[in-house]
């Protein structure tokens, strides 16, 4: 089954995409002048030309995106080799915020073969065409392959894109919708919709002066004198959570014990993004961490885990995220993990109230 991860596309988009200009093409003002019928007027679509400033396309942004969402059926061939990779980026890149479908539908529509939009399609090369047929699964994968946007861009793959994915036997096949019947309201935690949450809900945090992993790795600097903890910073010099590599995960995997608040708050998201990632990989760290979750919750454990100071510092959204994480690792097992007492006394002590609504 196609893995994909979504930084790593937004990073094909740009690079593949890179070097295409709107030219004289049409921008996204203009199709207003042209919806109104109005396109041979040279100084009303000189005007509404002037209104989009960017001279790249990933410029445009997330207003006019959103405002001109329904741009998609008026694009001559160079806006829409111009504005595709603008509207792939920005779904990737927003898909929490609340017009981001809306955004994105005239996309996967206008991405289906017809006799308007397959003349635009072939004038994609094979390294682009594979790129937006890896966004188009990409787009099922966020939506666990069941919604009708899902439907309109697996029609599209096997249309056309899915030639581009090179797959065995030279059909595409789609991976089963997440139809059980369960108790509840919450559609199945999908990896990759977690992660972008994960890294939407903690994007600005920094460790500032918080401990790092291999000072924490010394309890707080025993056995060791103040010049040599203070050093053991410079092991750590990851600026962003998202850059701290796997193989430290698996390494300090049972660090909650004495990390500060901090280094807590920074190291959080990057063991709950490898987990959910990797989970063979970072059962350890994994099991580690779902006992720091439940012991955070339950005043009954040793005070430093359960500590109003780690507890403030994180918001709404970020409890909602490890909310979702346990709920995840239960789901992931079938409600059997070899943690899930675990799972459930965190749940039921503290972090179901986060998600209460969506259960």
């Amino acid at each position: 089954m196609l893995k994909i991860e979504t930084q790593w596309l937004i990073d094909q988009i740009r690079e593949t995409f890179g070097s295409i200009l709107l030219s004289d093409g049409v921008s996204l003002h203009q199709t207003d002048v042209i919806d109104d019928y109005c396109e041979h007027d040279k100084k009303l679509m000189a005007k509404a030309k002037a209104k989009d400033t960017d001279n790249r396309w990933w410029n445009v942004s997330v207003e006019v995106i959103e405002k001109q969402q329904w741009a998609w059926s008026f694009f001559d061939v160079k806006g829409y080799r111009y504005y595709l990779p603008a509207f792939m980026t920005y779904y990737l890149k927003n898909v929490l915020r609340d017009w981001s479908e809306e955004a994105i539908a005239p996309v996967l529509y206008s991405l289906n073969p017809s006799d308007a939009r397959t003349p635009y399609h072939q004038t994609f090369n094979k390294e682009q065409s594979k790129v937006i047929a890896m966004f188009l699964w990409q787009y099922c994968e966020f939506s666990n392959w069941e919604d009708f946007e899902c439907a309109q861009a697996k029609e599209a793959l096997s249309a056309y894109w899915g030639q581009f994915l090179e797959p065995e036997n030279g059909e595409i096949t789609f991976p089963q919708h997440y139809d059980e019947q369960r108790p509840h309201k919450l559609k199945k935690v999908g990896v990759e919709w977690l992660k972008l949450v994960i890294r939407n809900s903690f994007d600005d945090v920094e460790l500032g002066d918080g401990e790092t992993l291999h000072q924490a790795d010394t309890e707080g600097g025993v056995c060791c004198t103040r010049e040599e903890y203070r050093a053991l910073r410079l092991l750590d010099p990851e600026k962003h959570w998202w850059e701290v590599p796997k193989e430290k995960i698996e390494r300090f995997n049972s660090i909650w014990s004495f990390i500060d608040h901090k280094g807590f708050l920074f190291y959080l998201p990057a063991y709950l993004t490898h987990c959910v990632q990797d989970p063979e990989d970072c059962m350890l760290a994994e099991e580690f961490l779902i006992y720091t979750l439940q012991t955070i919750s339950d005043p009954n454990y040793y005070s430093k885990y359960h500590s109003s100071e780690r507890m403030a510092l994180l918001n709404q959204a970020q409890k909602r995220v490890v909310a979702l994480f346990l709920w995840h690792c239960g789901e992931r097992d079938n409600w059997k993990s070899h943690c899930q007492n675990e799972i459930d006394d965190a749940l039921l002590n503290y972090w179901m109230q986060w998600i209460e609504d969506e259960v």
